[in-house]
């Protein structure tokens, strides 16, 4: 229906502390905001920034699989309402749409330490990263 929607993964709100909410990328760009106010939702250029903070993909991925309580591996819920990957990789939407069905995101692959640009069905639902303005 192209609105926006949130989960808990595997629909078990005891995620909710562990891996906080999966959304799909109409909650990214709803006009009403995702995002507190003074903060908004990363872009795929401010991903690839950071990216190129820590050197490349692989350094990023160090990185940030050490800071893990701030980048989860909640996983992801496809465009058929499966989960996947909870503990292994994290997903997470950019504001970037990629095309008019799909929106550019990053997989933090947590078993082979890399980030992956990908694009998702702006249906499915993946986890959210924050910056402030």
């Amino acid at each position: 229906e192209k609105k926006p929607a949130w989960c808990f993964g595997y629909d078990n709100p005891d995620n909710k502390n562990k891996y906080g909410r999966l959304y799909n990328w109409y909650a990214v760009n709803d006009p009403r905001g995702l995002a507190p106010k003074g903060w908004h939702v990363a872009s795929d250029e401010e991903w690839s920034a950071l990216i190129r903070f820590f050197g490349n993909e692989v350094f990023a991925a160090m990185q940030l699989r050490e800071k893990s309580m701030y980048f989860p591996p909640a996983g992801s819920r496809t465009q058929e309402g499966l989960f996947f990957g909870s503990g292994s990789h994290g997903y997470w939407w950019s504001s970037s749409e990629s095309s008019t069905d799909d929106a550019w995101n990053r997989t933090l692959n947590y078993v082979q330490c890399n980030i992956y640009l990908q694009t998702n069905p702006k249906i499915s639902g993946l986890s959210v990263k924050c910056l402030r303005n």
